[in-house]
């Protein structure tokens, strides 16, 4: 970087990308933190009330037999596990990742701004030299051109038109001379600042700046270190995790719990056959007719009017049907 004197502009936006992709990573990682607190604690509230989504009414596990009960108490356990891990894991990101970094960088910058707000004074300096070098440059440009215009215009001249334009002519030429001590004192000065800008305080300037990046440059690739080493961490995590849940899930057995479902229940309950006794299947009359229905079908025999039926005729069934 020693070799850029004259490539400031150039350093200064390279600069810039670090500070920019610190930021960019500072929030990049401070939402992957919200992300693992979020998915953690809701998870965390999951194991509390389990299965409550799916069984509102009554908790599923209190009927289970043992092999199940066991897998689901495990199932519960390994999820807390997982819970706490991505909580676990928030608070890292958010303690060594963003804080940390946050810290590192804030000091680098200030460095880092020291560094390139005198640079950039000192480039400004020669730049404002330059710019007056070229502004006597122009006025003893159009003091060359006026003159040159006079002596046109003196040809030809005579008498006090003459002498008039020759003084005016003297005063221009006067005018150039000034331009041209100012134009070698500007110079001389401009190149002195030159030296002290570009030249050996601008390399020593340079590599402070190349050392601070390094750090810059350490301080980022520490952050995607972390990060990946986490992601890591979780990933190991959540293959233990599922190895414990996988073994967990080989260990319900179905003939075990059938078995044990059945000698739970069996012989508690019985349902006995109904039986039909001579009083079940009595009738009365009495209530299921009046007394002018009841003599109409006593006399019906005898008298050999048609009467209606009687609806206790309707519940008589034979047992044989």
């Amino acid at each position: 970087m020693q070799d850029l004197v004259f490539e400031f502009p150039a350093i200064n936006t390279y600069l810039n990308s670090f500070s920019s992709l610190t930021a960019g990573l500072i929030s990049f990682f401070t939402e992957k933190a919200s992300i693992e607190t979020e998915y953690g604690s809701r998870l965390l509230n999951l194991t509390k009330v389990p299965l409550k989504r799916v069984f509102q009414r009554y908790n599923p596990k209190d009927n289970m037999s043992s092999t199940m009960k066991e897998f689901i108490d495990k199932f519960i356990s390994q999820n807390k596990i997982m819970a706490e891990c991505h909580l676990n894991a928030a608070q890292f990101i958010e303690k060594n990742i963003v804080q940390a970094t946050k810290t590192s960088a804030q000091q680098l910058e200030t460095k880092m701004n020291g560094i390139t707000n005198e640079i950039n004074r000192r480039i400004k300096q020669h730049n404002d030299m330059v710019s007056t070098v070229e502004r006597i440059k122009e006025n003893k440009q159009k003091a060359l051109n006026q003159l040159k215009k006079l002596k046109e215009e003196k040809k030809g001249k005579s008498g006090k038109t003459y002498q008039k334009m020759n003084c005016k002519q003297d005063q221009v030429v006067e005018d150039i001379k000034k331009c041209n001590i100012n134009l070698k004192n500007c110079v001389t000065i401009t190149n002195k600042i030159r030296e002290n800008v570009y030249g050996k305080e601008m390399k020593c300037m340079l590599k402070q700046i190349e050392s601070i990046a390094s750090e810059w440059n350490e301080l980022l690739i520490n952050m995607f270190t972390l990060g990946n080493d986490l992601d890591i961490e979780i990933l190991k995590n959540t293959s233990r995790y599922c190895l414990k849940i996988q073994q967990s899930i080989q260990k319900i057995n179905w003939t075990n719990d059938i078995e044990e479902f059945v000698n739970k229940w069996k012989n508690v309950h019985s349902v006995s056959d109904i039986i039909l006794t001579p009083k079940d299947l009595a009738l009365d009359d009495h209530i299921l007719c009046d007394e002018s229905t009841l003599e109409m079908i006593h006399n019906n025999g005898s008298s050999g009017i048609q009467t209606k039926e009687c609806p206790s005729s309707y519940l008589q069934v034979s047992l044989s049907e």
